[in-house]
């Protein structure tokens, strides 16, 4: 009875683990298939790469920038706010 018991026990473990690394791979595929989202470097939002602009800092660092921040920074810049 009790090597009944262990052996379905130890069947159970062998397919929760089958299940949790299989839901582990198709989530990694889905993140490798274009549906990937950037975070912009300012507010942190998520938006799709292809609305955002990208900017290199030195020779590996990406920033993302989101159009929103960007009009702000924009505005910033022409309404003199900051200016000594």
């Amino acid at each position: 009875m009790t090597v009944t018991i262990l052996a379905l026990l130890l069947l159970v473990s062998f397919l929760l683990v089958a299940v949790v690394g299989i839901r582990l791979i198709q989530k990694k595929t889905r993140e490798q298939s274009g549906n990937r989202l950037e975070r912009c470097a300012i507010c942190r939002r998520p938006f799709d790469p292809s609305a955002m602009i990208m900017r290199e800092v030195g020779d590996y660092r990406l920033l993302w920038f989101c159009r929103e921040c960007v009009k702000k920074l924009a505005e910033d810049l022409s309404g003199g706010h900051g200016e000594e």
